[in-house]
């Protein structure tokens, strides 16, 4: 291979030479301004849009994605999963179209960026990033009512519009709870592994809200600690560490955390979904609580409960140790 070739950056080049469209090119009532973000199925556009006028965000699917019809398929269950939830934290959807056969749909336009950029912000603020949360979970709570699990809560799909306001968005891999399809990949491997939950990396079809939970806790636990709560060299390595091992005391990064609000955020990240909050409204309801200064509900996982869960989840190892300590 030639010194300093990059095959993949040569492929990134000129697939977004080949799939962006020309700006101030008109689809349909809509002119497109600048490009704001790009996924791996779709690509989001600042568009002013006619009648009413306004600049809204505006996301199409890739061109390259056209003749799949399992992509097709999956972006607009995309759009009706989000224009389905009418709720002030989730990213309002305005319409629903399709332009020369690409399917496309217009949303609000968040104009003051993502989480990610913003997380510095609230390591010193911890009772600010516990309303964050509990607002997000609030949401979260209402599309699970919905019967729409998110499955890709994480930094990067939370926006905030010019008056600080946040927002849930990008229902790329949600799921319909009470449908027997699942339009998403078979053998992907769906979310992102700093932000997802353990179970979801080996049945992310068997799912339940409990995922988005943990999403949530991993999402306050990088607000809190200033890192996800569990770090690798490679996505596989996150995933391993994440069903294995537990994630580090906040406290130890933040001093300003609490205790109550740890154990919230621990409970969250337990491993057994069984053992974190029973619903994202739960969740909601405790960090209200500790928002206001009431008791919380969740208790502190003792080290004799976490070795007995350690031993459930690997009774090889478990095993191992006691044959060691008996010779």
């Amino acid at each position: 291979m030639l010194s300093g070739f990059c095959p993949g950056c040569l492929l990134n080049t000129v697939l977004e030479t080949e799939t962006s469209l020309a700006l101030g090119s008109q689809i349909e009532e809509y002119e497109l301004l600048s490009e704001v973000a790009r996924g791996g199925m779709g690509i989001v556009y600042r568009a002013r849009q006619r009648v009413p006028s306004r600049v809204v965000a505006l996301k199409m699917i890739l061109p390259s994605h056209l003749n799949s019809a399992g992509a097709v398929d999956r972006f607009r269950a995309e759009a009706e999963a989000a224009a389905s939830l009418d709720h002030e934290a989730i990213l309002p959807i305005y319409a629903v179209g399709e332009h020369d056969g690409a399917p496309f749909y217009s949303m609000k336009f968040a104009e003051n960026g993502t989480l990610s950029a913003r997380i510095d912000n609230y390591r010193d603020k911890p009772r600010e990033a516990a309303a964050l949360i509990a607002k997000l979970a609030r949401a979260v709570a209402f599309a699970h009512e919905h019967g729409i699990l998110h499955r890709d809560l994480k930094p990067g799909n939370v926006l905030f519009d010019s008056a600080g306001k946040a927002f849930v968005s990008d229902f790329g891999l949600a799921k319909w709870l009470q449908r027997e399809c699942d339009l998403t990949q078979t053998l992907a491997i769906l979310g992102t592994p700093y932000y997802m939950a353990p179970e979801q990396a080996t049945d992310s079809r068997g799912v339940t809200g409990g995922a988005d939970v943990y999403s949530l806790g991993a999402i306050l636990y990088h607000l809190l600690a200033g890192r996800p709560p569990i770090l690798g060299e490679t996505p596989m390595e996150v995933l391993h560490r994440a069903a294995t091992e537990q994630p580090k005391s906040p406290r130890l990064t933040n001093a300003r955390t609490s205790r109550d609000l740890e154990t919230i955020c621990l409970k969250c990240l337990e491993k057994e979904p069984g053992a974190r909050y029973v619903s994202a409204a739960a969740l909601a309801d405790d960090l209200e609580r500790f928002c206001v200064g009431d008791t919380i509900q969740a208790r502190p996982v003792g080290l004799a409960s976490r070795a007995w869960r350690w031993t459930r989840r690997n009774p090889g190892l478990a095993a191992l140790s006691v044959l060691s300590v008996a010779l």
